[in-house]
């Protein structure tokens, strides 16, 4: 085998090997891409039903003592941040194999004061 059919015969290999690292990185983006709408529009319902229901917060006291007066958890919004990656805009992300429905209303509960395994 010649040197120039050795070189080609590593230029395809590695092409290859690029290939199915471009097909890698394009399906796992669909999957994040997919997983962040699903939480926006889920928190997005959330931050609407929230501000219907206007939950007490929680009690604070500056001195340990004395009360604060009680207050409601008010204005919820979500806010959905874009970036540019490899020439396409993206969601920027919270890792996104983790986020599912459990997750989220975990993260519900948490905002609303009610016991909860959100970590």
């Amino acid at each position: 085998m010649s040197f120039l059919n050795q070189l080609k015969s590593q230029a395809r290999v590695l092409q290859s090997k690029q290939s199915h690292a471009e097909l890698d990185l394009a399906e796992n983006t669909a999957q994040t891409e997919e997983a962040c709408r699903f939480a926006l529009q889920y928190l997005q319902d959330l931050a609407k039903h929230l501000n219907v229901i206007a939950p007490k917060a929680p009690r604070f006291s500056l001195d340990g003592k004395t009360p604060w007066p009680a207050m409601k958890l008010i204005e919820f919004r979500v806010d959905s941040r874009k970036k540019m990656l490899r020439h396409r805009e993206v969601f920027a992300t919270y890792p996104a194999a983790k986020v599912r429905a459990e997750l989220l209303d975990e993260l519900a509960k948490l905002i609303v004061g009610e016991p909860n395994r959100f970590v």
